[in-house]
Parts: structure tokens; sequence; C-alpha cells
């Protein structure tokens, strides 16, 4: 743009320099002066006639512009204001003043007290463009810095124990307790049993074997069983051997009473009549004989038709076992002699003729009912009969056709709220068939 400007003034002054005065009466005689730029406006060569000073320009030159030295301080810049600097053209002595930006702080520590575990420490920041610009912060006590626990004194069986810990900063230490754990008992035969001694087990605790206990194992007893039997006969003993598992050393005989003789049919050696005759049987275990006399009356009630031999009145049964039964002569009868509860009264009889037997039992002691609590039972041959309460007021008769030979067994249970002074008297009475 610049360049254009001066294009256009140079053509101004062509065509001033060209045209002449009318009255013009010489050539012009131009001479080139040029005019020197300043620093801030344009140089130029100008043509001037010497004779009538006619002139015109035929060339610009540009503005030197400022030739400014070195910057000099004139206001220090400080951290929170701007200081000034200024420089001089040495052509036209300009002054150029600009601010100088301010610094800014630059704090580095000046100072600083190290925190401890319970209080705070200090830093100090100073600035390093300018000291008393300076700001403290507070640096947060650390805490304690606990290390690891460490047992002081073990924990036992029930007894606490204790472990403790420290600062690995400073001298603080705090402590805790371990509780004492249960007995851990581990348990260990010392003495093992046997038949006839207790044995032993120990309970040792694992943590500390000063405590321990005992218990005692109860002996467990023989566990026999059959190992030989040896059987008995008429004439010798018998055994069971056993044998303890527990102890093959401990051996017990059971003694096997001898058996009895098993006798076989009776049979005839001498033919029976009315005075005499004999029969004779053998043991079927060891064929030992017994004899016995036989008679051969023929009787019809009580009476031989052969010889007219009567038999008399105390050989028409004969008593074979007798069991808390006796005989009383005053009251004519048999009677019982045990008064306690559930107890049985046993009368065993052989019949010798053929006869109509009569039993009349009755209690002595009345009750309410009429009838005690005692029960009578009768058997024939090993096969029982009737059974019934037995009175207390008048007498029950009971009747049972009999035949030579037959055993006749009467049983009376005693009642279990039977008086102490009862007892039970038992009538028997015949006839002949």
């Amino acid at each position: 743009m610049k360049k254009v400007f001066l294009l256009l003034l140079g053509m101004i002054g062509l065509v001033s320099c060209s045209s002449k005065p009318a009255n013009s009466t010489h050539e012009h005689n131009y001479e080139e002066i040029e005019v020197k730029g300043t620093c801030i406006e344009s140089g130029y060569i100008q043509k001037v006639c010497s004779m009538c000073q006619d002139s015109y320009i035929i060339e610009y030159t540009e503005a030197l512009g400022h030739n400014f030295g070195l910057w000099e301080e004139v206001k220090k810049a400080s951290c929170t204001e701007e200081g000034i600097r200024k420089r001089t053209c040495f052509r036209c002595n300009k002054e150029q003043i600009e601010p100088i930006s301010s610094l800014s702080h630059n704090f580095v520590i000046k100072e600083e007290k190290a925190p401890t575990c319970l209080t705070d420490g200090e830093r100090i920041w100073e600035c390093t463009n300018d000291s008393t610009h300076f700001y403290s912060e507070t640096i947060p006590s650390v805490g304690h810095q606990m290390m690891n626990w460490e047992v002081t004194k073990q924990a036992g069986c029930g007894i606490q124990g204790e472990e403790k810990r420290k600062c690995g900063n400073c001298s603080y230490f705090e402590t805790r307790v371990i509780e004492g754990h249960n007995h851990k008992y581990k348990a260990e035969v010392t003495k093992n049993p046997t038949c006839e001694e207790d044995g032993e087990k120990r309970y040792v605790c694992e943590y500390d074997s000063t405590h321990f206990y005992t218990e005692t194992l109860n002996k467990v007893g023989h566990n026999y069983r059959l190992i030989e039997i040896q059987n008995p006969t008429c004439k010798t003993e018998g055994y069971k051997r056993y044998q303890c598992v527990n102890n093959p050393e401990h051996i017990y005989d059971e003694i096997l009473e001898k058996v009895e003789h098993n006798y076989g049919a009776w049979q005839v050696k001498i033919p029976a009549t009315c005075e005499e005759g004999t029969e004779e049987r053998s043991c079927l275990y060891c064929h030992e004989t017994e004899t016995r006399e036989v008679r051969g009356h023929k009787l019809v009630k009580g009476k031989c038709t052969l010889c007219g031999y009567q038999i008399s009145s105390d050989e028409v049964y004969e008593i074979l076992d007798s069991v808390d039964m006796i005989y009383d002569d005053m009251l004519g009868c048999f009677k019982t002699t045990t008064t306690n509860p559930s107890s049985i009264a046993v009368l065993e009889i052989k019949i010798n003729v053929d006869m109509e037997f009569i039993t009349k039992p009755r209690c002595n002691i009345e009750a309410s009912g009429g009838f005690s609590s005692d029960r009578y039972y009768v058997f024939v041959n090993d096969i029982p009969g009737s059974n019934f309460l037995i009175p207390t007021t008048g007498s029950l008769q009971f009747s049972i056709n009999c035949h030579a030979g037959d055993i006749v067994k009467l049983e009376i249970e005693r009642g279990a709220d039977t008086p102490v002074e009862a007892y039970i008297a038992l009538f028997l009475e015949f006839n002949y068939l």
C-alpha cells in the first residue's frame, strides 16, 4: 500500500515537473537532492532546477524505523506487581515503555518440623522471589504404627496369656489378653481290662501333659462258651465244660446231676396170688433192676373176692409228696402252712383201689362274698382238671373217680391278699367203686 502511495506521488511530481511556465525562457537544469528519511517519516530523492528551483520528487525511501537500544529496567517486577522497562531510540531518542509481568510466587520449603505419632508437624514455605512472602502448613500426626503382636505369656488350659505389640515410631505399646483354652484330651488305654480286673484309660491334655485324668475300665467279666459236654448217667455225674472267650485259661465245669433211672415196664417175675407175687423192671440206661411185691387180691369195694382180704383205710391211698401241707390230727385233715402271697402248697397222692375220691377245701377265715383269694387246682396223672376259688363259708366238695395206680396232685395257690393267719383245711374222703 505504501509503495502505491509513493508511486502516485512520483507521478504527480513528474506532471508538475514537466509543466513549464508559459513565460519560461530557459531549459531546466535539474540536480538530484536526496532527503533522508527519519525513524517515522519516509525519505525521497528530488530533482531541483538550479535556475528556477523548480522541483519534483523522483523516488521515495521508506522510513528508517526506530533503532532502540537495550531494555532498561525502570521498576522491578515483584510476586504480586508488574515491573516497568524502557528502551531509547539511538536516532530520535524515542522511549518505548512496557510492563514486566509479575513473577508469581516460587515457594520452596524453608523449614520443616516432622510430625510424631500423636502431634502434628509443621512445614514453612518461603518464596524465593520475596522472602517476605511465606506460609505454613500442618503435617498431620501419623498415628501409631503398630508392629506385629508378640506373645509375652503363653495361655494355658484355663489360664489367660498375654501378647504385646510396640509402635515402630515411638515407645508406645499395648497389650491384650489371650483367652485360656479348654483342655484337649487325648485318650490312651494304659491297662486293658480283663475278666476279673479293671483296666484303665488315661486322658492327657495335648496342650499341657501335666493335666490328665484316668478312667476306670470295668472288668469285662467272663464270656464263657460251651466247649465240651459229658452226659450224666444213672450212676455217674456228667458235666458241661465252659471256656472264657476273653481268657482261654479260665475254665469251669457245670456238674450235671446223675439222672434217675429210666425204668421200663414192670415184668411179672412171680405171678401174683393173694399171698405173694413179684414184678421186675430194668433201667434202660444202666440195666439196673428193681423188684416189687404185688398181691393178686381181686378187690371189690376194698375186699378180695378170692380170699376175703379186707384192705384197711390206711392202704386206700398213700402220700407221695407234700409241700407246705401237714396233717393236723386235731382237725382230722391236711392244712396249709404257708401264708406267703402267690406261694403254692402241694399234696401228691397215689390211689391204690378203685374209688370215688372226694376233696373238701375250706379257708378258716371268712371273707366278703364267701370266697377267699386262694385258688384250688386238681391234676390226675398230670392232666389238669378243675380249678376254682376256695370258699370261706361251708366247704366245697369235689369228687373224682379214680382207679388203682392213679396219681392225684392237689395244689393250693395262696392269694395276694390272703391274711397272715389264714390257712386252708383240706379234708379227704373216699367211697369204693
